[in-house]
């Protein structure tokens, strides 16, 4: 499929192509480790993983596309157990011309447990709440993730959030 893709002659690549082919490698990884166990799915993904860096190569892709396209990277590395560069790629996503909300949710979730970067999860969850209630470019499915991955212990920073956001909890 990627080769398909990356052998069509026209000035740009329609988006609704990449990520047909970043979500067949996600689904295809769901149903191995359901059908074959985690470990067949993992020998696969890794030998899909050159896709990624194939299709990133193609300097037809939006910044749009190569986000989502390094953002699936990312959950590929953790779906290995390299979540070191899990959490480098999704970084790199916030760090790029379009950043997506999805990765900073990806952190959230990753960089919870570490103490060292609890004000970065807290400027990020409070990123991902406002961007729900506020501006508007939180998908319902990342801000109910985002609410789920508060921390519950020790995180008075968490009070203050669900107070400030608490209204949109509940109403939408």
């Amino acid at each position: 499929m990627a080769d398909r893709l990356l052998s069509t002659r026209s000035d740009g690549v329609p988006a609704i192509d990449t990520m047909t082919v970043i979500e067949t490698i996600e689904a295809g990884y769901l149903y191995r480790k359901t059908r074959d166990g985690k470990a067949a799915a993992k020998a696969v993904l890794g030998q899909q993983m050159g896709v990624f860096d194939r299709l990133e190569a193609d300097r037809r892709l939006t910044v749009q596309q190569k986000a989502e396209l390094d953002h699936h990277k990312g959950k590929a590395l953790l779906r290995l157990g390299d979540r070191r560069a899990a959490i480098t790629q999704f970084e790199a996503v916030l760090s790029g011309p379009h950043p997506l909300n999805e990765s900073r949710l990806q952190l959230v979730k990753l960089l919870a447990g570490d103490v060292s970067r609890a004000a970065d999860v807290e400027a990020m969850t409070r990123a991902l709440l406002e961007g729900f209630g506020q501006r508007g470019d939180v998908t319902n499915s990342v801000f109910l993730a985002a609410v789920e991955s508060l921390p519950w212990r020790d995180a008075p920073w968490r009070d203050a959030l669900i107070s400030a956001h608490g209204s949109p909890m509940v109403t939408r």
